[in-house]
């Protein structure tokens, strides 16, 4: 727990402070992150509560990460492409 934690309190952070880079005012930034934190806490929700429900803790868990590693190899796609226009 303490390094879900830890992990999950450096992505918020991450993450607020890549808004920032990105957004032209910090109002903006702040909005569009809470947003789809909000966003994703309740997709978390509904995933979780039908994987632990159903599938169990661990393969919902390994769902989970294997969600993320595909969104995040999509996310480097596309930030790859848009640095080469």
């Amino acid at each position: 727990m303490v390094l879900i934690g830890l992990a999950l309190g450096t992505l918020q952070s991450a993450s607020l402070v890549m808004a920032f880079t990105e957004v032209s005012s910090p109002a903006k930034a702040s909005l569009a992150w809470n947003m789809s934190f909000d966003i994703g806490l309740g997709i978390a929700g509904v995933i979780g509560g039908f994987g632990f429900t159903y599938l169990g803790d661990t393969a919902t868990f390994l769902l989970c990460a294997g969600v993320l590693l595909l969104t995040g190899l999509v996310s480097w796609v596309v930030n790859a492409r848009r640095t080469r226009r």
